[in-house]
């Protein structure tokens, strides 16, 4: 079983601005609609409520370190893409030696 463990300070300022203010929620509501999905059907993905879907967005609240891993996974992104210190939203690539551990 892969395991993936991130260390995250929750106190962390998401409104990190590249370019014209971009925010975790913009980035978030953006992937989403790259991804093809509505707000109902990605919160079903994540199973969260709608509402919490739509408070991330327009960033009134902030996901914990696990459902920034589900979201990175269900919009095929990196963690650094969302959290504002890159503008390159591919995934990253794993090696098989990474898949391993």
């Amino acid at each position: 079983m892969k395991q993936i463990h991130i260390w995250c300070n929750m106190n962390i300022n998401y409104k990190w601005k590249l370019g014209d203010s971009v925010t975790l929620g913009k980035r978030l509501r953006k992937l989403r609609i790259q991804s093809g999905y509505s707000q109902i059907e990605a919160s079903k993905k994540l199973n969260i409520a709608d509402s919490t879907l739509s408070n991330y967005e327009r960033d009134q609240r902030h996901p914990d370190p696990k459902m920034l891993i589900k979201m990175i996974k269900l919009y095929n992104t990196n963690a650094d893409y969302l959290l504002g210190l890159t503008n390159d939203h591919k995934p990253y690539k794993t090696s098989e030696k990474e898949e391993e551990f």
